[in-house]
């Protein structure tokens, strides 16, 4: 079906989703490596912080923290300006590349086992696509974070052996216990909430998987499902879509921020060019 939708060949595709893949793992790994703080502050040592606390802590050392650590980091990356992959979005991209690095970690999985996986969480991803947009200003962080957590989700329980009944109950799952999720980044930047909201959900789509591995079913077909998000993200407020108007971005800390990054905007455009 991709091949006939993109005119290419299988061969490519498969090409294609293993560099995307390899670009994944590569921003784990750069995340988990650099300390460094963003701009201004905000992010840049939590998950170097978390991969650490695993060491000593054989309770958290499992697939869920290691996913949480592992998608903390790609976000990180992502706000230090980073290469990532947007899957599906930036503001989301820490997700499904943490739960399945996490996982391949703990089955010694093989390479194209991955790309199968990603390649299933992608065409459930483009048929949500079909009715909700993944834009976060479109419909709040339902669309982004939600998105991103039923895919890894698919992923998961295709790997663990779920068949096609489980693998669509584990992405409706993921996007049942999503919805209403706002988005309301301070000062409009992809760093708080959404790099610590990567690590937590990537621990819903983990828990979905497994609910659906064990017959765990949704009351609510997929296709409700899908409208009902659509529905709630139509009726959102505007302040909950990614306008920094409302939520966190209305506190007083999110307010200093907020001037901090106007301050800096303004001298960046007064500086002369070199």
């Amino acid at each position: 079906m991709e091949s006939a939708y993109q005119r290419t060949n299988p061969d490519e595709i498969q090409r294609q989703m293993q560099a995307y893949w390899r670009q994944m793992a590569r921003s784990v790994a750069a995340g988990l490596g650099n300390r460094r703080q963003s701009l201004f502050g905000l992010s840049g040592d939590s998950a170097a912080r978390m991969h650490g606390f695993l060491q000593g802590h054989v309770l958290f050392d499992t697939v869920w923290g290691r996913a949480a650590a592992y998608a903390t980091a790609v976000n990180e990356q992502n706000a230090k300006c980073g290469v990532i992959v947007a899957c599906p979005t930036a503001g989301s991209c820490g997700i499904l590349p943490g739960v399945l690095l996490a996982y391949a970690e703990l089955t010694d999985l093989p390479e194209d086992r991955l790309v199968q996986a990603l390649l299933i969480a992608g065409f459930l991803g483009m048929l949500l696509f079909s009715d909700v947009s993944t834009s976060g200003a479109a419909y709040g962080c339902q669309a982004e974070i939600g998105s991103a957590a039923a895919m890894a989700a698919a992923a998961v329980c295709f790997l663990e052996g779920g068949d096609v009944e489980q693998i669509i109950a584990a992405f409706v799952l993921a996007i049942k216990n999503s919805l209403g999720l706002i988005c309301d980044p301070i000062a409009g930047l992809v760093e708080v909430p959404c790099v610590k909201r990567n690590g937590l959900y990537s621990s819903l789509a983990i828990t979905a998987a497994m609910m659906a591995l064990a017959g765990v079913k949704s009351y609510v077909s997929p296709d409700e499902v899908i409208l009902v998000m659509r529905e709630v993200g139509d009726k959102l407020s505007s302040d909950y879509k990614e306008t920094a108007r409302g939520g966190l971005a209305q506190t007083r800390d999110g307010k200093y921020v907020e001037k901090l990054f106007a301050a800096e905007v303004q001298r960046f455009f007064a500086e002369p060019a070199p």
